[in-house]
């Protein structure tokens, strides 16, 4: 519950006229890490909208974002979901599991909730549709967070395949 007095701030899923707020997001989000962009924010803007525009046209992905009542289309944070399709098999059990990715909240508006409230939107929408489990790769910093919300350590392998061998 928020402090009398703090604006309200509305949890919902993502449109297409959202694209450019969370492009603004994701930029100042890849903007806190200690790597520096390689490419310049008009290149990378314009890639990720047409990416996400995309992602928005189809079920398989999912944002939802974080807007303060009154002040619409000023974005405050966002969660994307990606479902991954499992094969089938011979005895009941869920279709598709999720990729957790892109979950960031505005500096001004951390710690009082709100990252809570945009994953805990997501966990309860992948529940009611079913889904077999929740991924993500947090940063070391974020374990604690994702760990308050239910998320627990695994044992995985992984390949990078981006890095040279």
């Amino acid at each position: 519950m928020a402090p009398p007095g703090t604006p309200a701030i509305t949890i919902r899923l993502a449109t297409a006229s959202d694209i450019d707020e969370i492009v603004r997001l994701r930029w100042e989000f890849s903007s806190e890490d200690d790597r520096h962009p390689t490419e310049s924010r008009e290149s990378f803007s314009a890639r990720l909208a047409a990416d996400l525009a995309a992602f928005l046209a189809t079920p398989r992905w999912s944002i939802w974002v974080a807007e303060e009542q009154g002040h619409p289309g000023t974005l405050l944070g966002n969660v994307c979901l990606e479902r991954v399709e499992k094969l089938a098999r011979p005895y009941p059990r869920a279709s598709a599991w999720a990729y957790v990715t892109n979950v960031y909240v505005a500096p001004s508006e951390r710690n009082g909730g709100l990252g809570s409230r945009l994953l805990q939107a997501t966990i309860d929408a992948a529940r009611q549709e079913g889904l077999e489990m929740l991924l993500l790769w947090p940063s070391d910093r974020a374990v604690p967070f994702y760990r308050r919300l239910g998320f627990e350590p695994v044992d995985a392998l992984e390949l990078p395949l981006d890095r040279p061998t």
